[in-house]
């Protein structure tokens, strides 16, 4: 038996509002990163020692990967979450275990 089950999930209006509010939060970071870009310093503190001190610096444009972190993320969610059996099935399936 190694066909996978594949189910048709239905979103939710949680879901739905959900995935609102993670756009809303990429869309606000986002645009609070590009009003505050002119008075950020050209070097920032990238990383810090266990006593609290920077010991890392960094130009400001190490911060441009942020925004496009977060969004690279929500999309790779909402990718497994269309098609979750190819992440969620990967070990093959029986009649014990599907």
């Amino acid at each position: 038996m190694n066909e996978r089950p594949i189910i048709k999930l239905t979103r939710t209006r949680s879901e739905l509002l959900l995935d609102l509010l993670g756009i809303a939060a990429i869309v606000a970071s986002t645009v609070y990163f590009f009003l505050c870009w002119s008075d950020m310093p050209q070097s920032i503190p990238i990383h810090f020692n266990s006593t609290g001190q920077a010991d890392g610096w960094g130009s400001k444009y190490i911060v441009i990967l942020l925004p496009i972190i977060g969004l690279l993320l929500y999309i790779g969610l909402i990718l497994i979450r269309k098609k979750p059996y190819p992440v969620s099935c990967l070990l093959s399936s029986s009649k014990y275990n599907s």
